[in-house]
């Protein structure tokens, strides 16, 4: 292979190879995320079939556990873990995904939403399923950034559709909290439906 073509071949895995593999890694990361979530509950009903009032003393605890693990360890993996994904890439991307999308929050997030569902509690997998696959993307895009900027350049170009569709969405949910029934009260719908 002489030096063109590897050239040629290195540009093309940093412009397309590299988001691929973090893609393919998303989504199998989805995956193992969707299928630990549903082990962790299993494993709460098969204690809770057995003695039911267990609930009553491991439920609190594992709360109070998952809240001490989040605030002292885990700042920003707080909430569902959309509204980082959409306020990092409404602000400062580079300041913001340093703080809401790291490699430690990922594992964080994980880890603590297993040991809820342990502890018995429900958790939709939507949301922090989106901040670990953000978190992963970016984790990847600033390895690769500093030896091709480029690939940056191509990053943030690509990002720029997803922006616009999250800022459809909010104003999609904003249109939502118009044309609710009459019935309701408006304060009250406004401010339990704006999630952003």
């Amino acid at each position: 292979m002489d030096q063109k073509t590897a050239r040629h071949a290195r540009r093309l895995w940093l412009h397309y190879g590299v988001f691929w593999s973090g893609a393919i890694a998303v989504g199998l990361l989805a995956v193992l995320y969707a299928w630990l979530i549903d082990f962790g509950y299993s494993l709460f009903r098969a204690g809770f079939d057995r003695h039911p009032w267990l609930a009553l003393i491991v439920t609190p605890a594992v709360g109070a556990l998952c809240v001490a693990l989040t605030r002292r360890f885990l700042r920003g993996a707080q909430g569902s873990g959309i509204a980082q994904v959409v306020a990092t890439l409404h602000g400062d991307t580079a300041a913001l995904g340093a703080r809401l999308l790291t490699v430690r929050l990922l594992a964080g997030k994980v880890l603590v939403s297993f040991v809820a569902m342990l502890g018995g509690f429900t958790i939709k997998r939507e949301g922090p399923t989106v901040q670990v696959g953000a978190a992963l993307m970016f984790s990847l895009h600033r390895a690769t950034a500093h030896t091709h900027p480029p690939c940056a350049d191509r990053v943030r170009r690509d990002a720029r559709p997803v922006r616009s569709r999250l800022r459809n969405l909010d104003l999609d949910l904003k249109h939502l909290e118009i044309v609710l029934p009459l019935e309701m009260n408006p304060d009250v719908v406004v401010r339990d439906l704006h999630v952003f």
